[in-house]
């Protein structure tokens, strides 16, 4: 497939309301060399449905650098801007609310602790020493990957974005044993395989990787996005899905 078939393909999987997909066929193209503005246009609708703003705005940017007469993506681009503002604004009032309620909640024992301690003096009652507290011990910070796992992932991930999935799912999966459970991007690994597999219509054996990720890497950067493609995975398994049309 060519860039442009592939951008077609993501066209459609967004007004479908698959989102995910959509965002790894355009991802695919510009890989592919298409550096058009719509494509990028498509890919900040793409991201503001997603809920990723701060992508979304990146992406409208690069559209009007390559089209500065781009009209859709200005207007998309001074929305996405106002959105955020308001979200700001409303996100400070909420922490200024919770902060004026944790001091309420927290004067209320302190000036029953400061009566309790008048109490205690006028009876002349001893008061009990603290426990000794031990300082908790500090965690070792986490292994850095070996170079050698590393590179065959790095190798590995560009064939799947280059879009040749099937020559790159036995690459992941050769890093996907067990004697590599313990490397930091073992849990990237299984994401992955778990997207080609869904790519390459087989959502059962991607649903097994996604939950490997969610059960046993809760730590990794791609647990979210995890947890979004195993619901995906159930809800092709349990019967055909007609999202929203893109408006």
């Amino acid at each position: 497939m060519n860039a442009d078939q592939i951008f077609n393909a993501g066209l459609k999987r967004a007004r479908a309301g698959d989102y995910h997909g959509a965002l790894i066929s355009l991802q695919l193209a510009t890989s592919l060399g298409d550096e058009s503005a719509e494509l990028y246009r498509l890919m900040g609708k793409t991201y503001v449905h997603l809920g990723e703003l701060r992508q979304a705005e990146g992406t409208f940017r690069h559209a009007l650098v390559i089209d500065p007469q781009d009209s859709v993506a200005a207007l998309c681009l001074d929305r996405l801007c106002r959105v955020r503002v308001i979200r700001r604004t409303t996100a400070l009032a909420a922490a200024l609310a919770v902060a004026a309620a944790m001091s309420l909640a927290l004067w209320f024992p302190w000036r029953a602790h400061r009566r309790l301690d008048s109490a205690v003096a006028r009876a002349e009652l001893p008061v009990p020493a603290a426990p000794r507290m031990e300082a908790p011990a500090q965690m070792p910070p986490p292994l850095p990957a070996t170079p050698l796992f590393e590179s065959r992932y790095r190798e590995a991930l560009g064939t799947a974005l280059k879009g040749d999935l099937r020559r790159a799912l036995p690459l992941l999966r050769a890093l996907s044993g067990e004697e590599y459970a313990n490397q930091p991007l073992a849990g990237n690994v299984h994401f992955w395989m778990g997207r080609c597999l869904y790519e390459l219509g087989q959502p059962r054996e991607a649903l097994e990787h996604f939950q490997r990720v969610l059960k046993r890497y809760p730590g990794s950067r791609k647990y979210g996005e995890a947890a979004i493609d195993a619901a995906r995975c159930r809800r092709r398994l349990g019967g055909p899905y007609q999202g929203r049309q893109e408006r």
